[in-house]
């Protein structure tokens, strides 16, 4: 049910010379579309958000993709109330974390604003202007180790999508953001909206913030080198049928203990592990394709029931199957 008495909120998007743009523009058309649906339903209801960009000056600003946004508003002498500030990451954070003006502005508005926001690594801005010290944020997986060694004060999850600490929020690569909007929108406005949106967007409503960010079994695949050729396709074709450390070994020409430590020492995972995570894998795929049940994927996968299904997919994805499978 929305609320009938709503009062506009002032969003800024921070932006500074070769940020990233979809860090910029994700965040701003969920908060522009949540503008739309109240206008298509509650026309008579003030909008919920004034959405603005300020640069140190007003003018051009070129993205790190070479497009160049017209900045209105310029943040070095504007006064003007802010509800939601939003800081994006991209190539130019460098330069950006040298700039004394842009780093005090972030750490005075802060301390006013509802909502400190940061999208991928534009957590590194609010780390620099002294806003997560003992915090637990999140930021692109790439940079995850960075910003830890660059400000050990503060706690880094790398694989949280977004992470909320207070009037502190933080989300981790490019899409994140997007995901990150959404659930400031339902804390808002409601699901209602957020759903409305994110059919409009066509993306899921929604990705939880403790969902991992990025496949395990991707990063742990690009380890395999030819010791192991055709090993994770083999596995893929006995997805369903029960695999063993022997039947692993034997498909390599090693030993089940030669394998075992030869893999582990590779691949920095078991045998076992590895192939739990590809079969919840697999499991997350099918769930997407959406035309199957829970048990069928299950036993698709080669877990031997769904019970092992959800215990396997909760521990390494943070979300449940059935969850899981209503979002995606």
């Amino acid at each position: 049910m929305l609320n009938k008495s709503l009062v506009t909120k002032h969003v800024v998007m921070i932006v500074y010379p070769d940020a990233q743009v979809l860090d910029i523009t994700g965040p701003t058309e969920v908060f522009s579309m949540a503008n739309d649906y109240m206008q298509r339903h509650q026309p008579s209801v003030a909008q919920p958000y004034n959405i603005q960009w300020w640069a140190k000056l007003p003018g051009t600003v070129a993205m790190s993709s070479g497009l160049e946004l017209m900045i209105n508003h310029g943040y070095t002498k504007n006064r003007k109330a802010i509800d939601t500030l939003l800081v994006p990451g991209g190539r130019g954070l460098w330069e950006a974390m040298a700039d004394d003006v842009l780093i005090d502005f972030i750490n005075r508005r802060a301390a006013s604003v509802r909502r400190t926001v940061s999208i991928c690594t534009g957590t590194f801005l609010l780390a620099k202007a002294k806003l997560l010290n003992g915090k637990r944020v999140t930021t692109h997986w790439n940079w995850g180790q960075k910003l830890q060694q660059d400000f050990p004060e503060i706690q880094v999850d790398s694989e949280a999508l977004y992470i909320n600490q207070g009037a502190i929020y933080t989300s981790a690569g490019v899409t994140a953001g997007i995901d990150l909007a959404l659930s400031l929108v339902e804390e808002d406005l409601g699901r209602e909206v957020a759903s409305y949106i994110a059919k409009r967007l066509v993306v899921f409503l929604r990705r939880p913030g403790n969902q991992t960010q990025f496949s395990n079994v991707l990063e742990r695949q690009s380890l395999l080198t030819d010791d192991f050729s055709g090993f994770h396709n083999w596995l893929l074709e006995n997805i369903e049928t029960s695999i063993t450390v022997e039947s692993m070994a034997q498909h390599c020409s090693l030993s089940p203990r030669h394998f075992a430590r030869r893999f582990s020492e590779q691949m920095k995972i078991t045998p076992a592990k590895y192939l739990e995570s590809l079969r919840v894998e697999q499991a997350r795929l099918l769930m997407e394709n959406g035309q199957q049940s829970l048990k069928s994927v299950a036993y698709a996968c080669g877990f031997s029931s769904i019970e092992q299904l959800r215990r396997s997919f909760t521990r390494l994805l943070s979300v449940t199957p059935s969850d899981y499978q209503s979002r995606f």
